[in-house]
């Protein structure tokens, strides 16, 4: 199974999603019954925070992008799921492999690091893929209320899903700091596609945001689970 993920903090921005993207290893932990459960995952790390700059088109990136090496993570099997409530206090966390090497590799030669902290995590069990995200952000902005509206002009937490890699096909899922959503499947990538908003069925994920407590630095948080039926388009949960 091939993710292609991005996290932004600021906006977001999509950018095409080929076989020509640097494509990471992801491995989903075993099952602790001892049963042959390791998958692979092509994971790509173009995830970053940002401040969206006004002349640009926040759906589109016309610059290329940089080409980074593969790095990779572990996405671990959890026996407790979490309780999809926005705090991320919950032991399965505890457990997971901390992802905080965020950049804006669309700069080019000028590539950087994001200027504001992110820090994600993913899980597993049978039926569900987990992930949570806490991100520092002195100036939320969350406007957007409508379903698959245009969440990707204000704050927002995007991850972009191609389970397979020998499918075009990718998904889309989103969540804005005042909780609303957009989800969607691709057949392929274009902008045409974009406009069009496809929807192929349903989705059955959850997912809570919450801005961070008094006494903590200003930030917010997203915490979701993604079951595995979503992914039937493309052949559901990888099989051992």
């Amino acid at each position: 199974m091939y993710f292609c993920f991005f996290l932004s903090l600021k906006a977001a921005i999509s950018l095409p999603i080929d076989d020509a993207l640097p494509c990471s290893s992801v491995t989903i932990g075993k099952i602790p019954t001892g049963a042959a459960a390791m998958f692979r995952l092509g994971f790509n790390l173009i995830m970053a925070s940002f401040v969206m700059l006004p002349a640009c088109d926040p759906h589109f990136v016309s610059e290329p992008v940089q080409q980074t090496q593969p790095v990779s993570f572990e996405c671990r099997w959890t026996d407790a799921p979490p309780v999809i409530d926005g705090d991320g206090a919950d032991a399965a966390w505890k457990s997971a492999a901390v992802i905080d090497s965020f950049h804006l590799p669309w700069l080019g030669p000028k590539a950087r690091p994001a200027r504001h902290a992110t820090r994600a995590r993913l899980l597993w069990d049978r039926e569900h893929l987990y992930f949570l995200a806490e991100m520092d952000d002195p100036s939320i902005v969350s406007s957007i209320t409508e379903h698959d509206g245009a969440l990707w002009t204000n704050d927002a937490f995007e991850m972009f899903l191609r389970p397979d890699a020998s499918k075009a096909g990718y998904y889309e899922f989103q969540v804005a700091p005042n909780g609303t959503r957009f989800d969607a499947f691709y057949p392929r990538y274009g902008m045409d596609m974009l406009a069009k908003g496809p929807k192929d069925g349903a989705f059955g994920w959850q997912a809570v945001a919450k801005p961070r407590g008094a006494g903590k630095p200003p930030g917010w948080t997203v915490e979701a689970r993604l079951p595995w039926t979503d992914f039937l388009r493309t052949g559901g949960r990888p099989v051992a």
